[in-house]
């Protein structure tokens, strides 16, 4: 089958997992291949991360604002990433999105970017990542990845040192951000046996931890920083170097919400912008300290899925958070366990949810409707008839929709209504609220 008609099937959509932190020129792009492969008509559904990135930091703006930038910028449908998956390691994380993607019921199709794709044709791309995904959920690469992990590498070292022996010629593919996760991708359609097909896209511009401000193509990574330090007083200049690497209507919601302070948390359909620009790690250190202060090292280990190890060095490092977070981070952080892992597990200690919630495996307990236009509202039609979980559009009904598939659905979703007001207290917006119960999807008709 040819990729031109790889969606003349039952299922039209096409799916994606994301970010968009914040939308730029590179996820254009990538939209735009997408529908140059499959159609120009060729729906699409994205799963977006919510409060907070896979990386361990809260999201630059709310999950509505990036929601609706998305669909102000081609994707038809956008539903929100657990937090019990977006807050794990890349194997829970691209759990979480496939098994969204497939409870759906009318996405067949899913794309990712890849950084250095090898080979010449798409094919080849494709069924490297297959071969090298199949040899990392088999039994033999599963122990060749535990070995290394308790001998101390890191998880993308692991990976990378388990499969180049076995396909030397996969080391493209074991490189940058993007590539460790489309390998987790496969990895989770294979192992969980997901009606779902994935392919890659290439990845234009810099990796996604390229830092340098290089239009058209900065990474998301790149403006973060450069609006790191701004007030809502910005020059002209600074306004207009965003639209070099942003689509309009993405760059207007930034700029609205940089420019947004609210002294008082938003009511109805209003939605907070970036109250400020200091680094997560500084509110975050005392609301941790806290924590120590109130809890035993016993505890720890209890309240997220951190090993044993790991749990003594945060607890053995807490002094060091009276001198700051970047302190704390210099105490803790080793070469096994890097900046992202604490990152996330220090905020899975404050949402106070037992090791049993974390450690337990990536579901779609509902699907979350975020934004969506009008193909998006007729996919919703045909979700409603082939979608295997709960499809929620008002936290309101959160109540009466688990009522019907469980308490368990109900608890994970009430864990992203704590992720919502988390991070609303490490943006700067202390005091707000159940934005959640406030804020309904974005409809662009």
């Amino acid at each position: 089958m040819t990729r031109s008609l790889i969606l003349e099937e039952t299922r039209p959509a096409a799916g994606l997992t994301v970010e968009y932190n914040p939308f730029h020129n590179g996820h254009a792009r990538q939209l735009s291949l997408l529908r140059e492969q499959c159609g120009a008509d060729t729906p699409v559904v994205a799963v977006l991360s919510g409060s907070f990135v896979q990386h361990g930091e809260p999201a630059l703006l709310d999950k509505w604002s990036r929601a609706a930038a998305a669909v102000d910028n081609g994707v038809d449908l956008v539903l929100e990433l657990p937090v019990l998956a977006s807050l794990r390691s890349a194997d829970y994380f691209a759990a979480g999105a496939m098994q969204a993607l497939a409870a759906t019921g009318v996405v067949r199709h899913v794309f990712c970017g890849a950084e250095g794709l090898p080979g010449k044709a798409w094919g080849e791309a494709d069924a490297l990542l297959r071969e090298t995904a199949r040899y990392l959920w088999s039994a033999a690469g599963n122990a060749e990845l535990r070995r290394l992990l308790k001998a101390g590498d890191s998880y993308g070292t692991a990976w990378e040192r388990a499969v180049r022996t076995h396909l030397p010629e996969a080391g493209p593919l074991l490189r940058g951000s993007n590539n460790i996760l489309a390998l987790a991708y496969e990895k989770a359609i294979g192992q969980d046996g997901l009606p779902l097909v994935l392919h890659l896209l290439p990845r234009l511009g810099q990796a996604y931890t390229g830092t340098e401000f290089l239009p058209p193509y900065a990474s998301a990574t790149a403006i973060r920083r450069f609006i790191g330090h701004v007030a809502p007083d910005w020059p002209a200049a600074d306004r207009a170097a965003l639209d070099t690497v942003m689509p309009p209507p993405a760059a207007e919601r930034l700029l609205q919400a940089l420019t947004r302070t609210p002294a008082q948390p938003p009511s109805g359909s209003a939605v907070p912008g970036l109250a400020d620009a200091a680094p997560f790690g500084d509110r975050l250190a005392p609301l941790l300290a806290y924590f120590f202060a109130t809890h035993r090292a016993e505890d720890i280990y209890g309240l997220c899925n951190a090993d044993a190890g790991l749990c003594a060095r945060l607890w053995n490092g807490r002094a060091a958070l009276q001198d700051g977070w970047q302190s704390y981070l210099d105490r803790v952080v080793t070469k096994r366990y890097a900046a992202p892992v604490l990152h996330r597990v220090c905020l899975m200690l404050l949402f106070g949810l037992p090791r049993a919630f974390w450690t337990q495996g990536a579901t779609a307990p509902l699907l979350r409707v975020l934004a969506f236009n009008g193909r998006g509202r007729v996919l919703l039609r045909q979700m409603k008839e082939r979608a295997s979980v709960p499809i929620l559009t008002k936290a309101a009904d959160a109540e009466r929709v688990a009522a019907t598939a469980g308490e368990q659905r109900l608890t994970l979703l009430r864990a992203d209504f704590r992720a919502t007001d988390l991070w609303c207290q490490l943006r700067g917006f202390q005091g707000c609220f159940g934005l959640d119960y406030q804020i309904s999807p974005y409809y662009a008709g």
